[in-house]
């Protein structure tokens, strides 16, 4: 509005120092064309303005203006020029007063037009905003139902291989008391996959993953280890709930009970550039042809949905272990 106000001030003082150069019978015509072309001009520069400062920079910005608003303003001047010379030479073929009958008329069926012209336009943008507004929704809709469908694959898998835990436990003659820590445990874990979120806080994620580690090292004792380092600066750091559990359920399902070490399972957050890196890494038997499994291919879709720059990266040994970094970059959400 500021800026409206003043491209009004600039076509008065534009009209007042050139109004001695118009004859007095042409100062409608000279007003309404001047104060047209003012806003045409600066509602044109000051959109362009800030289209092209989000893409090249404020600085260079100024200087890309500078030759044009130079060439504007000398282009004023002629068509100023130009048009005294057209009076003066019409002048003498049509009396003046019919001339500036003519040229009155002309300009103010001309302000009917561009008013009528804007007026249509505004409507038109206001429509088609709207219409943007409302597929951007169904857009948004579209992408949580995905999300949705991906995280509920995740469910059943989990819930496979935690109950695979409990028979095996059974198989192996463990304590009743142990076989219902367990399954106690893995309830309360199963509720909290059911009823997570899309997004959730990092801090929750990692909490979650700790929570299924506890429930496995029940089952696996000394032969499973684990830690969980995360700063305490992204510990609101948004993410898609259940980022990492496939991963983490990877390094425990692959390794803990096929090598004879024990298994230690590290998640490792940082901030990297502009968003975080989570690494899942762990020290056992490697992944033969890193070829990616159902568990990789449901959170790269999940990534992919999230941000085109959010990825998945597994890098693994057969002496040193498997490394697997989730990178999700900072967004609106965050």
């Amino acid at each position: 509005m500021r800026f409206i106000l003043s491209l009004q001030v600039v076509g008065g003082l534009i009209f007042l120092y050139t109004a001695f150069l118009i004859p007095s019978n042409l100062y409608f015509a000279a007003l309404l064309s001047i104060f047209m072309l003012v806003n045409t001009v600066g509602v044109a520069y000051y959109v362009t303005r800030n289209v092209l400062k989000s893409r090249i920079g404020r600085s260079k910005v100024s200087k890309r203006f500078t030759l044009p608003i130079v060439v504007l303003v000398a282009g004023f001047g002629i068509v100023i020029g130009l048009t005294v010379r057209i009076y003066k030479v019409w002048s003498e073929i049509y009396s003046p007063e019919l001339f500036a009958l003519f040229v009155n008329t002309f300009a103010g069926v001309s302000a009917l037009l561009v008013a009528t012209f804007g007026f249509a336009y505004l409507s038109l943008k206001r429509e088609l905003e709207e219409k943007l507004l409302k597929i951007e929704e169904l857009e948004n809709l579209r992408i949580k139902a995905e999300l949705e469908a991906l995280k509920s694959k995740l469910n059943p898998h989990f819930l496979f291989n935690a109950l695979g835990g409990a028979i095996s436990m059974i198989e192996l003659d463990a304590p009743k008391a142990e076989v219902i820590k367990y399954l106690n445990s893995l309830a309360d874990l199963l509720r909290t996959a059911v009823e997570a979120p899309t997004l959730w806080n990092l801090e929750l994620e990692c909490d979650t993953a700790r929570k299924y580690l506890e429930v496995q090292k029940l089952r696996f004792q000394d032969k499973l280890s684990y830690e969980i380092v995360l700063p305490q600066e992204i510990s609101k750091f948004k993410v898609p709930a259940l980022i990492i559990q496939p991963l983490v359920e990877n390094a425990v399902v692959h390794n803990v009970g096929k090598v004879d070490r024990t298994v230690h399972v590290r998640i490792g957050c940082e901030m990297v550039n502009d968003g975080i890196v989570i690494s899942i890494s762990d020290n056992g038997q490697g992944i033969k042809n890193v070829e990616k499994g159902s568990g990789f291919r449901i959170v790269e879709e999940r990534l992919k949905h999230l941000s085109p720059w959010a990825k998945l990266m597994v890098e693994s040994d057969s002496k040193f272990g498997t490394v697997v970094r989730v990178v999700i970059p900072r967004d609106k959400g965050n």
